[in-house]
């Protein structure tokens, strides 16, 4: 994971935030929100085996906030169609604008521009029960499709 994906500075985000032709998608990792990593693999794993987008960037990065890791990848424009159907695919949708601290005063995430946008879970999801045994279950499944998702990569990119 480390080589995918890397802590940024607040320079950094700044500059990430501003990167003309991208959008930068954040999500929860720790803790995890079901669908999040599964997006992130499932998007690198796609994104690197369409050859026409090999020459492009994707970049990922984590950002510590608010005591919660988070990650923010930095796709091209035009990968929005096949970004949108991953992240409906794994049970998430692409909200407006950033993630924002229930504190007063709130805080707001430290990437902040029209490009940003947040992955959350679906309207109706189960992770909205509260249930932490459901929560475990579904990260549990999740990680199973990580896990044939990144054997299915390797066996195609080893020919």
């Amino acid at each position: 994971m480390d080589e995918f994906c890397k802590k940024v500075s607040q320079e950094e985000l700044t500059e990430l935030a501003n990167k003309k032709g991208f959008v930068n998608l954040v999500g929860l990792m720790d803790p995890r929100r079901p669908g999040v990593l599964l997006f992130c693999v499932k998007f690198a794993c796609d994104y690197f085996r369409l050859s026409a987008f090999k020459d492009k960037e994707l970049l990922v990065h984590t950002v510590e906030w608010e005591g919660m890791q988070w990650v923010i990848m930095t796709i091209p424009e035009e990968l929005m169609k096949i970004t949108r159907k991953i992240v409906d695919e794994v049970g998430l949708r692409i909200a407006d604008g950033v993630p924002t601290g229930l504190f007063y005063p709130p805080s707001v995430f430290p990437i902040n521009s029209k490009n940003t946008f947040t992955l959350e879970s679906k309207p109706g999801s189960p992770i909205y029960t509260s249930d932490a045994r459901l929560t475990d279950q579904l990260i549990e499944e999740e990680d199973e499709k990580i896990e044939k998702i990144l054997k299915e990569y390797e066996a195609t990119t080893e020919r």
